[in-house]
């Protein structure tokens, strides 16, 4: 039943007498919610006559419509999984999306790559109808890769880049030259690492540049031998 509705209990037999858990003495018996929030209620009623005793056991609940709530929209990392439920009471469930359909009250999220899903709950009772959709994304530790040491020559420079473009999260680097963007020009001879965050991790690499001068030949001035 629903909060607000009255549920009416008859145990009338001939030339009997009747008592309910509540004290009642009356055939009838009436039962109502004990508040505006789900209850539930055990009504029994002891009917007595010349021929013996009986006895019986009604269990009542009183529900309220379902309520969907997934939450916010979720980025997890790749191993990391999250819990969606819902707790309405005697509810048939339908999931749907792009990670599957289900009828479970519950749905364990997770997966092994980068991946966007877009998740919808239907719930509904005897009372109603929710609904509700949430947009989970997982995202994985970033990663770059500065190339094999390198070398240039004096007065030519090369780009470094230390970005992750397919990240989900916000990106944020580190260089060891004290820059903070996701690529730098270089041109002296150096060591230069990188560093580049997110939500789920941190990855760094190496790479050395090597600087050489441009040659200079001088063989003397022209010479005449004998």
């Amino acid at each position: 039943l629903c909060v607000g509705d009255t549920l009416f209990l008859n145990a009338w037999d001939t030339l009997s007498t009747f008592l309910w858990n509540n004290g009642d003495t009356s055939a009838l018996d009436t039962v109502v919610a004990l508040s505006t929030l789900p209850n539930q209620q055990v009504v029994s009623v002891t009917t007595t006559n010349l021929c013996g005793v009986d006895s019986d056991t009604v269990e009542v609940w009183f529900i309220t419509p379902p309520t969907a709530n997934l939450g916010a929209d979720t980025l997890i990392c790749v191993g990391d999984s999250v819990l969606l439920q819902d707790t309405s009471l005697f509810a048939t469930y339908a999931w749907s999306g792009t990670y599957g359909t289900f009828s479970t009250d519950s749905l364990w999220y997770s997966k092994s790559i980068q991946s966007t899903d877009s998740i919808h709950l239907s719930i509904s009772n005897v009372c109603g109808v929710a609904s509700d959709a949430i947009l989970l994304q997982v995202d994985t530790t970033p990663w770059f890769n500065l190339g094999a040491d390198t070398l240039v020559c004096d007065g030519n420079q090369i780009v470094l880049d230390a970005d992750f473009p397919s990240s989900y999260s916000a990106n944020t680097f580190a260089w060891s030259t004290g820059a903070s963007t996701a690529s730098i020009s270089a041109g002296v001879e150096n060591t230069f690492w990188a560093s580049t965050s997110n939500a789920c991790g941190t990855f760094s690499d190496t790479l050395l540049l090597d600087v050489d001068s441009v040659l200079s030949l001088n063989l003397g001035a022209d010479t005449v031998l004998c």
